[in-house]
């Protein structure tokens, strides 16, 4: 009320434009992958479908323990470097494009 006995009133106007996020083909795949298999999944994939450090980025956004995310993706590129001399050491090559020509003919 004001100094004459009139009641004051005053408006917000609330913005109903609120842009979504959008999410891309990419980013509900490493959803999914985090909800199916959390942390432990993330560090598998990243070094074959995603870069080293994009990988850690989004696990540091979604894993509050550095510690884990560390361990984590210290043994994930620890199994995939050995993976991956097997397999050149098993099938004799010397580059990916020499696996190329071995395996697909």
């Amino acid at each position: 009320m004001d100094l004459e006995g009139n009641f004051i009133v005053n408006y917000e106007y609330i913005d109903n434009d609120v842009k979504r996020k959008v999410f891309t083909k990419k980013n509900r795949r490493i959803v999914q992958i985090w909800k199916k298999y959390g942390l432990m999944g993330i560090a598998i994939v990243t070094p074959i479908f995603l870069s080293i450090p994009i990988g850690t980025i989004i696990a540091n956004s979604l894993e509050a323990r550095k510690k884990k995310i560390l361990l984590y993706m210290f043994f994930s590129i620890l199994f995939w470097s050995v993976a991956m001399i097997t397999v050149f050491e098993l099938l004799h090559v010397a580059s990916i494009k020499d696996l190329q020509e071995q395996v697909i003919p």
